[in-house]
């Protein structure tokens, strides 16, 4: 924001509840606080860090979904070092009520010498009455427990209470955060983003790291970036109403085992069988080095609360569930013979030749690196039939990436429409994009990433000659896939009655607001290796990919090869094409 903007126009409402938002024509007009109304005109946009669940509220929502929440207690001690002069400490004890300890001079090193502040960090239910005297007399007990803090313990100075923390996972949790999602990205003038804007719990601590994320998603955003857009491309859009009723019958589907074999090749036996009893035409396996496929050093772990009994962040899952060379050898011949095609999702250079290795007829291209430079570029050298799914992607950057597959494969490049929400509410599947796919490849498709099985078969509606949705031996086993995945009596009914579709109409205009955490933590970007000086020639050997694409996007970087640094640049640094010569 422009400094005139804030001092000319900003207001801030200090101790105000919001309350409700009135909504006319998919807009909200005004929001309703406990001192009066303030009224939105039409040249603004809302940008909302709330909770999922609150926004919820606000949108009139009431969802059932609960919450654990977090009571921080500062006390005053007479040193400021945990053992081993630890930053924080875990606590797994059930007769000590706090989970966490958490030294304040580590964390604010600017503060004042002298004050020795721990926080204590206490979990309880947030749905039912809180009990601040018997909290804190449990609190002065635990501490009790502990020699070396009772001995170093004064006085608690301060108590905060965080009541919506860590989401209590219960049946239909997801499918009701979903619905919350799909109606506030429908809104015109609401932005939901930054810290807390999903159920995950913002404080402090990791505050200024997501301030990060705000910025990014809204440099990005296209509710806010529309005018930018290219006039040639919109047109075309806005030119395409034709319902395309003329769809292929013949619709192929793809069983996308993905993650859900949990590193077992047994349970990936089982799950081949599944797809040739249920008819299906082709079943998929993500090939991946762990190593590469998720960042552990940044972003996502930054995030994760090992005590929120959340488990396991990115890397760890696809540490967990990685499947070697051989392995994914012996299930390709182990599909051959059960007489379906199984081929592979790639996500690295190393990975798509692997890939080629076993299974050269085919390979998918995953939403996250359509804008991969060097996934497209090696896929297009060894593959003649590329599949590609378009989540997280703007129009652009489709064109872009669908071109330069073409100008390899030439026709033999079939998209999918996806919106990269784990799982996907119907309200947010922009059935609509499956028929504009057209401008850019032949054959369309869809990957569905929903709970039910029709919005699958209303896919079909819109042209979509693929389907792809994953599919589990049980819903209820450990993993982030499984939730939204087909078990064998839906997977036989989705196959057998794809066909029975009805139309609907609608066109994503770009990244949907439900993607941007996956967004964030998948799509992948450039950064240095090494500190750059002002001057120096840029080549690939300078450069780390890895997610997150803060940057310019692989392809924009490739560009600037071996052009001139003007400024200097530090180790990991993203990479921005306006920092070489033009």
């Amino acid at each position: 924001m422009k400094k005139n903007i804030i001092s000319n126009k900003g207001k801030i409402h200090l101790n105000t509840n919001l309350e409700k938002f009135k909504i006319e024509d998919s807009t909200i007009k005004s929001i309703s606080t406990n001192k009066g109304s303030i009224n939105i005109d039409d040249e603004s946009i809302i940008i909302s860090c709330l909770p999922t669940i609150i926004t919820g509220r606000l949108l009139n929502l009431n969802y059932r979904c609960e919450y654990r929440g977090v009571v921080i207690v500062s006390a005053l001690h007479k040193n400021n070092k945990l053992p081993n002069d630890y930053a924080w400490m875990y606590f797994d004890d059930m007769s000590i009520n706090f989970t966490r300890i958490t030294n304040y001079a580590k964390l604010s090193p600017g503060a004042v010498k002298g004050l020795n502040i721990f926080m204590y960090e206490i979990p309880f239910d947030s749905n039912k009455e809180f009990d601040k005297e018997t909290t804190i007399k449990n609190l002065q007990n635990s501490i009790k427990k502990i020699p070396w803090l009772y001995k170093n313990f004064e006085k608690i100075i301060n108590i905060q209470i965080e009541n919506y923390v860590y989401p209590i996972r219960e049946m239909g949790y997801e499918k009701n955060i979903s619905k919350i999602h799909s109606y506030a990205d429908s809104l015109n003038n609401l932005i939901r983003s930054g810290t807390a804007a999903e159920f995950e719990y913002g404080d402090v601590q990791i505050c200024f790291r997501k301030s990060l994320d705000l910025s990014n998603d809204l440099s990005k955003h296209p509710k806010l970036n529309i005018k930018n857009l290219d006039k040639k491309t919109l047109e075309i859009k806005s030119s395409f109403t034709k319902s395309n009723s003329d769809f292929q019958k013949d619709i192929s589907f793809i069983a996308e085992i993905g993650l859900n074999h949990n590193g077992n090749i047994d349970m990936a036996k089982k799950l081949i069988d599944l797809s040739v009893k249920a008819k299906c035409d082709y079943v998929k396996l993500q090939l991946y080095s762990s190593e590469t496929r998720a960042n552990k050093f940044t972003r996502d772990a930054f995030y994760k609360e090992d005590s929120d009994g959340e488990g396991e962040n990115l890397y760890e899952i696809f540490k967990r569930c990685e499947l070697s060379f051989e392995e994914m050898k012996s299930l390709y011949k182990y599909s051959q013979k059960a007489g379906i095609q199984l081929f592979f999702s790639a996500f690295d250079r190393q990975s798509v030749r692997k890939a080629y290795q076993i299974s050269p007829s085919l390979l998918k291209i995953s939403s996250m690196d359509l804008t991969n430079f060097e996934v497209c570029d090696e896929a297009r050298k060894l593959f003649k039939n590329i599949i590609m799914s378009t989540g997280m992607s703007t129009i652009e950057d489709i064109q872009k990436s669908s071109n330069f597959l073409k100008d390899k494969i030439g026709e033999n490049l079939t998209l999918l429409h996806c919106v990269s929400s784990y799982p996907m509410d119907i309200n947010s599947a922009a059935l609509g994009t499956i028929s504009f796919l057209r401008r850019f490849a032949n054959k369309v498709g869809y990957s569905d990433h929903s709970l039910e099985i029709y919005t699958s078969m209303l896919a079909v509606s819109y042209g979509a000659q693929v389907i792809e949705k994953h599919i589990t031996l049980d819903k209820k086993l450990s993993g982030p896939d499984h939730i939204h995945s087909l078990e064998s009596s839906e997977l036989i009914e989705l196959v057998s009655v794809l066909q029975n579709i009805k139309n609907l109409n609608k066109v994503r205009s770009g990244l949907i607001g439900v993607e941007s955490k996956e967004f964030r933590r998948q799509k992948k970007g450039y950064y240095y290796k090494k500190d750059l000086k002002a001057g120096y020639k840029l080549n690939f050997d300078d450069l780390l990919l890895m997610p997150p694409c803060i940057g310019n996007d692989t392809f924009e970087v490739s560009e600037i090869i071996g052009k001139k640094l003007l400024t200097f640049k530090k180790k990991l640094d993203p990479v921005n094409i306006e920092d070489y010569e033009s």
